[in-house]
């Protein structure tokens, strides 16, 4: 039940932070005063955070349907962290989630971090 609560209150946090950061650009986007160049970047930002947010739900859905009860991605940049619930990963099972991770991101293995908890 412990480490089922972490994976809701992962997504919980992940989301909470996403919309503080996309409120954060969009009062920048909104500004008259702000610098065009400043828009054009928050904008992007948000964009990107969009991006991310699509790229990680799929990661986890992917995850779950390949037999793991649970996983929650981050993606930050150029970095890309999975947390699975496992009990034992084995290298087959690394290498479908890095497939997973590097099909939906197109970040290459040594950004992608997966770790595994019980």
């Amino acid at each position: 039940l412990v480490k089922k609560d972490f994976f809701a209150q992962a997504r919980l946090d992940r989301e909470a932070g996403r919309s503080k950061a996309i409120e954060t650009f969009n009062t920048v986007i909104d500004n008259d005063e702000s610098d065009e160049q400043v828009k054009l970047s928050a904008q992007e930002q948000v964009l990107d955070i969009a991006k991310n947010t699509e790229a990680e739900v799929a990661i986890e859905n992917l995850i779950k349907a390949k037999g793991f009860e649970d996983a929650v991605c981050y993606i930050s940049g150029k970095k890309c962290n999975i947390v699975v619930k496992s009990t034992g990963l084995s290298q087959s099972d690394v290498a479908k989630i890095m497939d997973i991770a590097m099909e939906n991101t197109s970040l290459p293995a040594e950004n992608i971090k997966i770790v595994e908890i019980e």
